[in-house]
Order: C-alpha cells, then sequence, then structure tokens
C-alpha cells in the first residue's frame, strides 16, 4: 500500500493555478511515467487498471483503489501493458461552483 499520486502538499507552489485545475480535469492529459497505470487482461475477460505493487514469475499484483488491491496469478495472465491512463477519475471538478473551485485551491494552498 502507498500513494495512488504525487504528493499535494507544495502543488501550488510547483504549478500555476492554471496547470493545477487542467491536471485535475484532465487527468490523462500529462500522466507522469511513474503514475502510469498497467492493465491486465485476464484468461476469463476481466480486465483491471492499476499501479503494480508487486510483479514475480507467479503473478502480478496491482493496487486499483485507495484500499483496493488485485492479484493476478501467472496462469491467469492473458495479457498485460502499460497505459497513458491515470487512476484520477474524470469530471471531479464537474459542476463546482465558482466559490467551491477557490475553496479547494485555498485548501490546497493550505497543505504542508
Amino acid at each position: 500500500r502507498g500513494a495512488l499520486g504525487p504528493d499535494l502538499a507544495g502543488a501550488t507552489r510547483r504549478f500555476s493555478r492554471q496547470d493545477l485545475f487542467t491536471a485535475i480535469v484532465a487527468p490523462n492529459r500529462d500522466v507522469s511515467s511513474r503514475y502510469r497505470t498497467t492493465q491486465v487482461l485476464t484468461t476469463t475477460g476481466r480486465l483491471y487498471t492499476g499501479l503494480v505493487v508487486y510483479h514475480s514469475v507467479d503473478g502480478v499484483m496491482l493496487q486499483t483503489g485507495l484500499n483496493e488491491t488485485v492479484r493476478v496469478e501467472a496462469e491467469e495472465l492473458e495479457l498485460q501493458r502499460t497505459v497513458n491512463i491515470s487512476l484520477m477519475p474524470t469530471g471531479l471538478l464537474k459542476g463546482l461552483k465558482d466559490q467551491q473551485l477557490a475553496d479547494l485551491y485555498a485548501y490546497l494552498q493550505g497543505l504542508k
């Protein structure tokens, strides 16, 4: 278990307001190689997307959510590939009012 994304403390010092909100609105636009996800297709047709936490000859373990991991045994593994997709869902800011966006930015500024 670990972080699914970068530490947000200091994000407002590292990125402009526009770049920060663009990254939230369009998380797949520029995914750091450190956070690129892996898709695993099983022989039964199940598709998992996550960050590789463990990989061995016996199989692979993916972190698919904050407290979710999936283990796929080697004999169940049909396909494994790295993709340029972020685990952060799109549309997180949809429907927020200007004041809510300002509040989010103020919260991010306060992270130490």
